[in-house]
């Protein structure tokens, strides 16, 4: 169960209890989808506290205790540690406002309490074979949605519209909806790696790099492809067969107890090669779960390791400035 890996975590850092008020967090740990509320782990009991809008929905979804809180969060997170003889809570340091932590530690009195980072999404980064299946069905969805699209990108259309027949199609197909805002940039602008879809119009000639992902059942998806409407430029190739062999590099060198930062330095190693590596210039990949963004993040930075379990997108990209930009992002499950 994930509630017990998660006390074996509060067991080492010596905490009774953790309030968990990421909302991923939330429905990782116990199901409950619902945009409100937080979530009370100790030794003995859970509880999952919201207020009466969320009730019924907290009962039909998940197994733990559901209290509807009166008065405050932080007034009812009090008496259920009191109930529970706890004088030492961690909380989630990330996801808690200042306000919501001077309120807290007012009305918790003398009970001490603990901030904490990155412990749940720690367990999180090894998903599970169900939740595997969730995210395979969200890559699903993404990849179907541009076989189709394509073949629509034509000059006239414009960023906008791409960006919203992608949206309408994948929630047509059963996705949640979008896993981040779709990018779709085109021309010059496909040297903005987070180019919001603007109303430019597609040209002959044109880069167009579209950044998209599903959400199904609550897991991410995330894809990026470049396209060259009227077929690439010399120099368009040379880059994109340049990006699309660094990151089959990078892809080769994933495995099990092989650090993160591994591919990330082959790749800017592959750009050294053409004097490009300045163009590199995001990290290279992360982990895509419940948030599409999340643990292990792949960069030369990076002090994880893959493990078995672990999904990941791997986004090499080179960007030059006022001409144009290249990026090729696929997502890998590590296995033994």
């Amino acid at each position: 169960m994930r509630i017990n890996k998660l006390l074996k975590e509060l067991e080492s850092l010596e905490l009774e209890a953790l309030i968990v008020s990421n909302l991923n967090n939330i429905r990782y740990l116990s199901g409950f989808t619902g945009d409100t509320g937080k979530l009370l782990v100790t030794a003995n009991n859970s509880y999952i506290i919201v207020d009466g809008r969320f009730t019924e929905q907290a009962a039909n979804e998940t197994k733990l205790e559901v209290v509807d809180y009166q008065g405050s969060f932080s007034q009812t997170i009090n008496k259920l540690l009191d109930k529970e003889e706890i004088t030492k809570c961690g909380f989630e340091s990330v996801d808690t406002t200042y306000k919501e932590y001077d309120t807290l530690k007012k009305e918790l009195g003398n009970k001490e309490l603990i901030p904490t980072q990155g412990v749940i999404e720690k367990i999180r980064m090894i998903k599970e074979k169900s939740e595997i299946k969730l995210i395979k069905k969200a890559l699903d969805i993404a990849n179907s949605t541009f076989e189709e699209i394509k073949k629509e990108i034509v000059p006239g259309i414009t960023e906008k519209e791409i960006a919203t027949e992608i949206e309408y199609r994948m929630k047509k197909k059963g996705a949640d909806g979008i896993a981040f805002e779709t990018v779709v940039a085109s021309g010059k602008r496909s040297s903005l790696p987070h180019g919001t879809a603007t109303d430019k119009k597609i040209e002959y000639g044109d880069a167009v790099v579209i950044d998209m992902g599903a959400k199904y059942q609550g897991y991410c998806s995330d894809m990026t492809r470049t396209l060259f409407i009227g077929g690439a430029s010399k120099e368009q190739q040379q880059i994109y067969d340049i990006v699309e062999k660094a990151q089959k590099d990078a892809i080769d060198a994933i495995d099990v107890a092989v650090k993160c930062s591994k591919p990330c330095e082959i790749v800017i190693e592959e750009f050294k090669k053409y004097d490009l590596d300045k163009y590199f210039i995001h990290a290279l990949g992360h982990g895509v779960g419940l948030d599409v963004h999340e643990r292990p993040y792949i960069s030369t930075k990076s002090v994880d390791e893959f493990q078995s379990g672990i999904v990941v997108a791997i986004e090499p990209g080179l960007y030059l400035p006022n001409k144009f930009g290249v990026r090729i992002e696929d997502m890998v499950v590590i296995t033994e």
